[in-house]
């Protein structure tokens, strides 16, 4: 049997879980390589479980999500590696508030994607999976993670550029997870 390797690109921790689990649990359990990118902290996540909806929860968000994160991996039976940039928040109201200062939104398209070039160079996916330009709804995380994704599919096959990130890789599949 060939080696296959599946990256999902996710904007935050838990995504992984509840978008495509399945899929990656599967190829996993096939004994192909599978690593789960997520762009964000999911620092500004909500908590949807009332049991779980505490002071003490949300003044440790990043650190339960990062737990959170590790455990998902082990029983998927995937590699994961964080990019580490701030969770943008899902922005409420009418009109809606400014998002915060130096999250992954508006962060400049540039460095998310050279992130992900040198991971799509190192670990030479087959098959990469993100969201559709809407991002499956309007989320801001959800639509950059999009834009970063195609840009670092299409860069990291061009060998002219990101030329410190290492040997070009083209990836046969593009995969939406909406769509």
């Amino acid at each position: 049997m060939t080696e296959l390797r599946l990256m999902a690109v996710h904007a935050h921790p838990d995504d992984e879980s509840s978008k495509g689990a399945a899929t990656l649990a599967r190829y996993s359990a096939e004994g192909h390589r599978v690593l789960v990118v997520t762009l964000t902290g999911g620092e500004r996540g909500d908590i949807l479980n009332p049991a779980m909806d505490l002071p003490e929860v949300r003044g440790r968000i990043a650190d339960i999500r990062r737990d959170e994160m590790a455990k998902a991996a082990e029983i998927l039976g995937v590699e994961h590696r964080w990019l580490g940039f701030e969770d943008s928040g899902l922005p409420e109201g009418d009109p809606l508030p400014p998002l915060p200062e130096g999250c992954f939104a508006l962060v400049p398209l540039e460095e998310p994607v050279a992130e992900l070039v040198k991971l799509i160079r190192d670990f030479r996916p087959h098959v990469m999976t993100t969201y559709d330009e809407n991002g499956g709804y309007p989320h801001p995380d959800y639509i950059r993670c999009h834009q970063v994704s195609v840009a670092a599919y299409q860069a990291a096959a061009d060998h002219r550029l990101h030329s410190g990130a290492g040997e070009s890789w083209s990836v046969s599949k593009l995969y939406y997870n909406h769509g």
